[in-house]
C-alpha cells in the first residue's frame, strides 16, 4: 500500500475508539523488498515482499503500553488497541513523560528511487551483465 491516503486511513482507525482521556500516536512502516540471488553468472531466483507495520503508542496516566501489527483489517486493529491498552495498564509508572500528540499532520517520508523499484528480472540481469563477464 504506497496510498497515503490509504495510510492515513489506517492510521485514523488506530486511533478512533480508544478512550478520549487516554493520548495515542500511530505510525505504519511499509517496507518493500526485492532480491535476486545469482549463480552460474545468472539470476536463479526473484523475490519481492510488501511487508506493513501498525505500531500503537498509548497513555495511561504516567504508563506508556506499545503493540504493533501487520494485519490492517477491523478486527485485529481493535486487538491492536486493546494489546496497547493493557501494556499501559500493567506497565510501570514513569516520570517526566512527553505528550503524545494524535492531532498533528501526517508526515509521508518517501525515500523510493523509483527507477531501482521499477528493476524487472530481465532488466537486473541485462545491468549485471558486464560484472558477470568481468568474474
Amino acid at each position: 500500500m504506497n496510498d497515503p491516503n490509504g495510510v492515513r486511513s489506517l492510521l485514523a482507525a488506530c486511533l478512533d475508539g480508544l478512550p478520549a482521556d487516554h493520548p495515542a500516536e500511530a505510525t505504519c512502516l511499509i517496507l518493500n523488498q526485492h532480491v535476486s540471488r545469482f549463480a552460474n553468472n545468472s539470476i536463479q531466483q526473484n523475490m519481492a515482499c510488501e511487508d506493513l507495520r501498525l505500531h500503537l503508542v498509548v497513555r495511561d496516566g504516567d504508563r506508556l503500553g506499545s503493540a504493533s501489527t501487520n494485519r490492517i483489517d477491523p478486527e485485529h486493529i481493535r486487538r491492536l488497541q486493546h494489546t496497547a491498552l493493557a501494556a499501559a495498564r500493567a506497565g510501570a509508572p514513569e516520570q517526566g513523560l512527553q505528550d503524545l500528540r494524535s492531532d498533528c499532520p501526517t508526515p509521508v517520508f518517501e525515500n523510493v528511487d523509483p527507477a531501482t523499484l521499477d528493476h524487472d528480472p530481465d532488466m537486473k540481469a541485462k545491468a549485471l551483465a558486464h560484472t558477470f563477464d568481468l568474474a
